[in-house]
């Protein structure tokens, strides 16, 4: 009886184990990632439905490995962070464009993340994508590449 208790209890436990790793995430592919020049960076924080970072000196291009520290590092945040904001869709196949920013001295990287059906209405390589209302599908966060730290997450207004 001990034997099939102690069965039964690891079936579950790898069921369990199982169901965590196919949760709902956000999809980040490949082919969606915009490293924006440095010229489009002002353009890029006047979004019209959420707060983006003030007081920034000075735009900079981010480096791949940066950005692949970041992404891997955001389900994770955007899911069970301090900064959690309610309502990010899971399961939303994300484009997302990237500008480095300085404030306070301190280089950032500003996110900017919308789903793939808008993508098409967009020069997303160097035309900052800019939704009014939309939605928290509609997204930006500040990220901190010396300390691998999310600083600000937030979500554009309802329609």
């Amino acid at each position: 009886m001990l034997r099939s208790s102690g069965l039964l209890l690891a079936c579950a436990v790898a069921a369990a184990g199982s169901s965590i790793a196919q949760s709902p995430q956000i999809k980040l592919p490949g082919s969606g990632l915009f490293i924006l020049p440095v010229d489009a960076g002002q353009s890029l924080l006047r979004q019209c439905s959420r707060a983006a970072p003030a007081n920034v000196s000075q735009f900079w291009n981010p480096s791949p490995e940066q950005i692949q520290k970041l992404e891997l590092l955001l389900p994770k945040y955007v899911r069970y962070g301090a900064g959690r904001k309610p309502g990010i869709p899971d399961d939303v196949e994300y484009h997302r464009q990237y500008v480095g920013i300085v404030v306070n001295g301190k280089r950032l990287i500003y996110g900017n993340f919308y789903p793939v059906s808008v993508s098409g209405y967009f020069d997303e390589k160097s035309t900052p994508v800019i939704i009014c209302d939309g939605g928290a599908a509609f997204w930006g966060i500040v990220f901190e590449p010396e300390s691998n730290v999310f600083l600000d997450l937030q979500v554009n207004g309802s329609i």
